[in-house]
């Protein structure tokens, strides 16, 4: 199934372990307070 998924839809598969990456790097890197600000 994920195999499928990921030889049908390689772009879109991109952006979400990139969204996904994206998020770990700014719950590591920014402080809380901050990430409340800008993303609520």
């Amino acid at each position: 199934m994920i195999r499928i998924l990921l030889f049908e839809f390689p772009l879109t598969t991109f952006f979400v372990f990139l969204m996904v990456v994206t998020f770990f790097i700014v719950n590591i890197f920014l402080p809380e307070h901050l990430i409340r600000q800008y993303f609520l």
